[in-house]
């Protein structure tokens, strides 16, 4: 079974070093990338092309964050988008996902919510890679 790959981005280290410590404990888990921006992430998603792309959200600043996920979204890469945040409020979480994100991580990591999403985000590319190798005949 293939290893899933991740790219990060998060302006708020302890956020960052608890998404990287929960991936590293976790044996199926390979961060590529951690990234500060949101250009930086969009380049390194289209040149590394990783399982899911995990953003830590700004709070402070929603509907930017949100505009991105919609972009990440818009792209069709294969790529599962993660938002994660600190103490969200229910705005932010139903923002992130009518945005177009898969899952959201609440921050500090709970371990069996990390598990769960790290297998959801395994079950997506496992479809994506068995329908992609059907063929179609014409009869």
């Amino acid at each position: 079974m293939q290893p899933l790959t991740f790219v990060i981005m998060g302006r708020d280290p302890e956020s960052s070093q608890e998404i990287k410590a929960a991936l590293q404990a976790n044996g199926r888990a390979r961060l590529l990338a951690e990234c500060d921006g949101h250009d930086k992430m969009l380049a390194e998603i289209i040149r590394l092309r990783p399982s899911a792309a995990i953003l830590i959200l700004d709070a402070n600043n929603p509907d930017k964050e949100f505009s991105f996920i919609s972009k990440l979204h818009g792209m069709n890469s294969g790529t599962a988008i993660i938002a994660a945040a600190p103490n969200a409020s229910p705005a932010l979480i139903l923002g992130s996902m009518r945005a177009g994100a898969n899952e959201f991580l609440q921050i500090p990591i709970i371990a069996d919510e990390f598990q769960t999403v790290l297998r959801r985000v395994a079950e997506v590319r496992k479809e994506e890679h068995s329908s992609s190798g059907k063929q179609a005949r014409v009869i």
